[in-house]
């Protein structure tokens, strides 16, 4: 709008800001259109350093995406393990963020396949193209059930109803007909094996002493068939903030 962009000029800078802290969770600059001299970045250096960049080639966003998405501080992980956590302008440790519906949506698709949804690795031929587009074609169903976040994003009344007590959850995520996830499990005989499968299915990472305990406790409650409880375990993981936002 009447300015021209040159190559660390407000437009490379702008754009920037805002990849940024959609990727990252947070500006160079807060609020992110409030860009002006009183309200100076918080690396000036690196905000010029990729402004740069982006114009000298030709604004290409796929460039600056790349780049921030390889960089260590996209990578962060959110956990802190000192006493004080620092400032989130610092860098220092990742933010803590929702996932957006399509993200959210594609996680429950590739959780739910389980074991198997992605054997063959990440060879990019025909049949693993399809098997993302299958992935892909299931998440794009069920992301309309959730809100799209926010910057002060909070689980709305509605959302939280509805992974509760919806039909379409038992229908199409905890149905044993539908889950491949859901068949592992009942196919494998012993606690920790189940308890394993899914958390590294669904976390990543192993289940905690206290996490094991509790979910042991629950499962050998003799009052409900022991398969539809790990049916609300897998549930419960699924819908829990671990899985919601990005760590």
């Amino acid at each position: 709008v009447g300015m021209r962009p040159g190559t660390d000029g407000f437009f490379s800078r702008a754009i920037v800001n805002r990849v940024w802290k959609k990727m990252v969770g947070r500006g160079f600059v807060e609020p992110a259109d409030q860009m002006h001299g009183s309200n100076p970045p918080s690396h000036p250096e690196l905000l010029l350093w990729l402004a740069r960049d982006f114009s000298e080639h030709d604004y290409d966003v796929r460039r600056l995406v790349r780049g921030i998405a390889l960089s260590r501080a996209y990578a962060r992980s959110s956990a802190w393990g000192g006493e004080e956590r620092p400032d989130s302008s610092l860098f220092a440790v990742g933010s803590v963020r929702p996932l957006v519906p399509t993200q959210y949506a594609n996680f429950l698709a590739v959780a739910t396949r389980g074991p198997g949804a992605l054997d063959r690795g990440y060879a990019l031929d025909e049949t693993f193209e399809e098997t993302i587009e299958q992935i892909e074609n299931t998440g794009r169903g069920w992301r309309s059930w959730y809100e799209r976040p926010g910057d002060t994003f909070q689980f709305s009344v509605d959302e939280a109803l509805m992974l509760s007590n919806d039909a379409r959850i038992d229908s199409d995520i905890l149905n044993p007909g539908r889950s491949s996830l859901l068949k592992s499990i009942e196919a494998t005989e012993d606690f920790q094996s189940r308890l394993d499968l899914v958390y590294r299915w669904v976390y990543g990472r192993e289940a905690t002493d206290e996490e094991a305990s509790a979910i042991r406790a629950y499962v050998d409650r003799p009052d409900r068939d022991v398969e539809a409880r790990w049916r609300q375990v897998v549930w419960a993981t699924l819908t829990s903030p671990e899985a919601r936002f990005n760590f």
